[in-house]
């Protein structure tokens, strides 16, 4: 059998045997300490709250700030379409080019191609969009449609505990009947 070894406990220790205020038990950091260090501010000092508080404004007042800036940035939809709107103009500024300086065999399919590489990202983007408008349109009626039905049930539940609190409420509320004693009845007492 092996014995193991066990430490002398040293003096001027906590019971942890961490040296005086190095223990976050015995501190008040945790491990159910039976007293709490004072964590106060001191004065001119800021309290963790205070400083929880500021922290958390400062947060918000950035966050404010980028969405701020992000509110002037156009929208992609916005960006894109004013993209395609730059390359159809200069398209059709390079159609006119080839068109006059090459012959017609040369200038027609190399205009249609052009033409057709700067029509398709477009139709692309309007297909696209319109199919995310009819999605969030039948998202939009389905939420409706969700909300109205859990109005309904919401208030059938309601309206069925409303009756059962209201009918044990009129059974606390109806007078006990007193036991009749012998005297009042009649086959008792004195007689």
């Amino acid at each position: 059998m092996v014995a193991t070894p066990v430490t002398a406990i040293r003096t001027g220790t906590c019971p942890h045997g961490l040296p005086p205020g190095a223990c976050p038990m015995c501190n008040g950091g945790g491990g159910g300490a039976q007293r709490k260090a004072d964590f106060s501010a001191k004065p001119g000092e800021m309290s963790w709250s205070q400083c929880a508080a500021i922290g958390a404004f400062l947060k918000a007042q950035q966050m404010a700030r980028a969405q701020r800036e992000a509110d002037l940035q156009p929208a992609p939809q916005v960006s894109f379409q004013a993209a395609m709107q730059n390359a159809a103009a200069k398209t059709a500024v390079i159609t006119q080019f080839i068109a006059q300086n090459f012959p017609p065999v040369i200038a027609k399919p190399v205009n249609f191609i052009l033409t057709k590489a700067v029509e398709l990202p477009q139709r692309v983007f309007n297909f696209v969009s319109a199919k995310f408008v009819d999605i969030s349109d039948k998202l939009v009626a389905l939420k409706g449609e969700l909300k109205a039905a859990l109005k309904e049930k919401t208030e059938k539940f309601l309206e069925k505990a409303k009756k059962l609190f209201a009918s044990w409420l009129n059974e606390e509320d109806e007078p006990r009947l007193a036991p009749v004693s012998a005297s009042e009845n009649g086959k008792g007492g004195a007689q």
